[in-house]
């Protein structure tokens, strides 16, 4: 069987204010975070029994994590 995706790793966003951006989302959208985000947990269609995390995130808008791109998200 060939090898695919089966979902996205994290969706990762640079922030003027990271705290603030976090309670938008818990506010508007009911996502719970921690200091780092959130994590979303799901299954496989075909197989059940394979569980898999997305995890969101928000950094402060000077972060060198998504380096070398200048970009304000990353999606893995």
């Amino acid at each position: 069987m060939k090898k695919r995706v089966t979902g996205i790793g994290g969706l990762f966003f640079k922030a003027q204010d990271k705290q603030a951006l976090q309670n938008w989302y818990q506010q508007h959208l009911g996502i719970e975070c921690n200091e780092y985000g959130s994590v979303f947990q799901w299954r496989e269609k075909e197989n059940k029994e394979h569980v898999g995390y997305t995890v969101w995130s928000t950094s402060k808008k000077d972060s060198t994590y998504f380096n070398p791109s200048e970009k304000e998200f990353m999606f893995n």
